[in-house]
């Protein structure tokens, strides 16, 4: 009879909630989150999965709990959309940050009688971005300043604005940001006496890095002042390049002295 099955269920069938006993709400959230320190990355758990999605979570919960998780699911889907609306709010601060600061300390420029191209700070504030903020932040940071400049903000040196004969090095600052980002890079951790011996070892490292940073820029900036222009090869180097190199080397070391990042956890 059914009321004979019923009474046959075995007990354990389902479990029963008892007075002392967590609410599934946090049973499931203490699941989960143990689950996201195991990745190393609990946001980065909540909004990708590390392997299993939220909808997969209730199923590793025991048996009977999984169509009661499917409110903890939803509280847990709302943390996710905040986690979510916070990392791109914080994101896109820093990206404006970056480029408002290339922006302002390019200003800091001297006028060349001879060249087109003035002396100006705004090569060692992309290495300052790409050293602090990474390389795919300050990249994004170069594409928003180049952008503003390119749709007549005045944003370059001078207050100016449009594709000047020096924009092309505007362009450049975008190879600059990623190398610059891979020089202050997280490092594997290393030994205490490993550590001590590798510290001028990374200094130089990162030098080495930022004045590679600095001379890319000179790769789409000379094509572009040529194109601009119209001046041979040499007169085009006498311009863009020759009176440039010595402060590029000092903005180079200045920004090696920037400290390796931390890896986020």
């Amino acid at each position: 009879m059914p009321g004979d099955e019923l009474a046959g269920r075995a007990p354990g069938s389902r479990r029963a909630r008892t007075a002392d006993s967590p609410p599934l709400e946090v049973k499931y959230k203490t699941l989960l989150w143990s689950r996201a320190e195991s990745c190393g990355d609990a946001p980065r758990f909540i909004l990708y999965g590390c392997g299993m999605t939220m909808k997969q979570v209730p199923s590793v919960l025991p048996a009977g709990t999984a169509d009661d998780a499917t409110g903890a699911t939803v509280a847990a889907d709302g943390a996710a959309r905040r986690t979510l609306g916070a990392t791109v709010a914080r994101e896109s601060a820093l990206v404006l940050a970056g480029a408002v600061a290339i922006a302002l300390i390019g200003q800091i420029r001297l006028p060349l009688p001879f060249t087109p191209v003035p002396v100006t700070l705004g090569t060692l504030a992309v290495l300052g971005a790409g050293g602090l903020l990474g390389a795919r932040r300050a990249l994004a940071s170069v594409a928003l300043y180049a952008a503003a400049a390119a749709l007549g903000a005045p944003v370059l040196a001078g207050w100016h604005s449009g594709m000047t004969a020096s924009f092309g090095y505007v362009l450049g600052y975008g190879l600059a940001a990623v190398v610059a980002g891979a020089a202050t890079a997280p490092r594997p951790a290393t030994a205490s006496g490993a550590r001590r011996g590798g510290a001028a070892a990374a200094v130089l490292r990162r030098a080495g890095l930022m004045v590679l940073a600095s001379a890319v820029v000179y790769v789409p900036g000379l094509i572009w002042l040529k194109a601009a222009t119209g001046a041979a090869w040499g007169a085009t180097l006498a311009m863009g390049l020759a009176p440039f190199v010595v402060g590029d080397l000092l903005k180079s070391a200045v920004a090696a002295l920037l400290p390796a990042r931390r890896a986020r956890g």
